[in-house]
């Protein structure tokens, strides 16, 4: 275990059984963050410089831990905001010291620590300041088209970007679109965002070797904060995606982001079956339609047991479209032999934005989008914050945060 330190005396932190590395130029750093078995980053504190530092080393390098260590003359509300807003945890020297000491008892700051308590300590100290959101790997599948299932990943994606803003500085959401069988074309579409990369960029990804830096150039970015890995562009791109490369895909971005949310289509595909047993959870969706239904009938009684897909982690979902002698809710949970978790309104606006060139589908304040942000927290469990009002502004959310801070920090 690697640990690399910048512009701080290192007398508390002597290591044993652990490699302690003193870079003396920024350059430096970031060469040294990049080596194999760094657990993360030391910086000390001196001026704006190196707070610059530990956020372009927290940008880089999303997957270890980057610590800014203040002292308590140079800590300020204006600084702490300004390093949980580029993803860098902060810690004063004297709650360093004060972390160091309590954990061995009798022990004089000067003195040696062992190598596993420090970076026991460091993860303490991160854990307490970073977000406590719950995670979320799923996929969203259905045996049709049209029955919203695009539309709902794309609504869920951007509610929970929308959400983490407000809350966490590290949380990040990333929608990935498998469906080439859209009828209402691909999630980037919806949210009037160019495709410039799409999923055939990741099929030979390493998992373990993928840096911050290189994951984001291989995504857009939605005005909401929602990270998209677009479709491919046509069916010969699928070709390429074998289960294992699949399952490496949704591995990587697992790494790099804390909710993965995967729009498949509605085949029947090697593939799409690789990450309907990969994943935790299946959001599976339904129409009333006496041929949806059917559809979906054979899925749970043949296809899932017979490609290993665990029906217990499906969850059923009911669009409630508008169709000409449409089946009765109850009558559907006893062809499929289960129960709907939740269902959904149809909702004009949504379907307005649908049809209309450049509409984005997703935005707040429709009756869509607020059923899908309770589901969606309900889900999520406990932990997930549920914002009042999503208008609230950004001097109140500001205050809030730095009203838990100082909580913390006393």
């Amino acid at each position: 275990m690697k640990l690399v330190l910048y512009g701080m005396e290192t007398t508390n932190i002597t290591n044993a059984g652990m490699e302690e590395i003193v870079a003396q130029s920024p350059a430096r750093v970031l060469s040294e963050l990049a080596g194999e078995g760094v657990a993360g980053g030391l910086f000390g504190y001196r001026d704006v410089k190196d707070l610059e530092l530990a956020a372009n080393a927290a940008d880089l390098y999303r997957d270890l831990l980057i610590l800014l260590v203040v002292s308590q003359d140079h800590y300020s509300p204006g600084l702490y905001r300004q390093a949980i807003a580029s993803g860098v945890e902060v810690v004063t020297t004297s709650e360093l010291a004060s972390r160091l000491s309590a954990m061995n008892t009798g022990v004089k700051k000067a003195e040696r620590v062992e190598g596993a308590e420090i970076v026991r300590t460091l993860e303490d100290i991160a854990s307490r300041e970073r977000h406590t959101l719950s995670k979320l790997v799923a996929a969203a599948y259905s045996r049709d088209g049209g029955v919203g299932k695009s539309t709902f990943v794309a609504t869920a994606g951007v509610y929970m970007a929308r959400t983490a803003e407000n809350f966490s500085s590290v949380y990040k959401v990333v929608v990935v679109d498998l469906d080439l069988e859209k009828e209402q074309g691909s999630i980037a579409e919806m949210l009037c965002v160019p495709a410039r990369t799409t999923v055939s960029a990741w099929v030979d990804v390493d998992p373990d070797r993928l840096k911050w830096e290189d994951a984001r150039s291989l995504l857009v970015k939605h005005k909401s904060g929602l990270w998209i890995l677009p479709a491919p562009q046509n069916t010969s791109e699928l070709l390429n995606f074998t289960p294992e490369k699949v399952e490496r895909i949704i591995k990587a971005l697992s790494r790099h982001f804390d909710a993965v949310l995967i729009d498949l289509g509605y085949g029947v595909a090697d593939s799409l079956f690789a990450v309907l047993r990969y994943v935790p959870d299946i959001f599976f969706f339904i129409t009333p339609d006496k041929a949806k239904v059917k559809n979906a009938t054979s899925f749970f009684r043949d296809t899932a047991p017979s490609n290993d897909i665990e029906v217990r982690k499906i969850r059923l979902l009911l669009n409630e479209f508008n169709i000409p002698g449409a089946l009765v809710k109850k009558h559907i949970e006893g062809f499929l032999g289960q129960k709907f978790t939740d269902q959904f309104p149809v909702d004009p606006s949504v379907l307005k934005a649908l049809n209309a060139a450049g509409g984005d589908v997703a935005g707040p304040g429709s009756p869509y989008y607020e059923a899908v942000s309770r589901y969606i927290a309900k889900v999520m469990g406990p932990a997930w914050p549920v914002i009042e009002k999503e208008s609230r502004s950004f001097i109140s959310r500001l205050f809030s945060t730095f009203g838990r801070r100082r909580k913390e920090v006393s």
